[in-house]
């Protein structure tokens, strides 16, 4: 997280000045989502950069632009499913693939909707 956070915020301390809730606290939340998730690099950096876009297009009103992120966070939930589904991780280091794990009151997987 560390990492993260120094990249995230040296832009603003390289120029002085700056944003820090649009230009680095958007942006780093993406990456703790990241990390939390355990997202690979580039995906994660997708999650990252699309934050900052998405909140600002929500409070504007940009509805086409709020459902094209939207859209693209879903994917990301999905491929996360998916790729947990092929190998499962430590279920106590992966919230995925906790709740992949996980079975309902009748002893059936949990619903991929829900999940995603």
């Amino acid at each position: 997280m560390q990492r993260h956070c120094d990249e995230e915020l040296q832009p603003l301390l390289d120029r002085g000045s700056g944003d820090i809730c649009q230009e680095f606290a958007a942006n780093f939340c993406g990456w703790v989502e990241a990390e939390w998730l355990n997202l690979d690099e580039e995906t994660g950096r997708v999650l990252a950069q699309s934050v900052t876009p998405f909140v600002q297009s929500w409070r504007g009103g940009n509805w086409d632009y709020v459902k094209k992120a939207s859209d693209e966070f879903y994917k990301i939930a999905r491929d996360v499913v998916a790729d947990r589904r092929k190998a499962l991780r430590d279920p106590e280091e992966d919230p995925a693939s906790s709740l992949l794990m996980e079975r309902d009151a009748y002893g059936k997987e949990l619903d991929e909707f829900h999940l995603v």
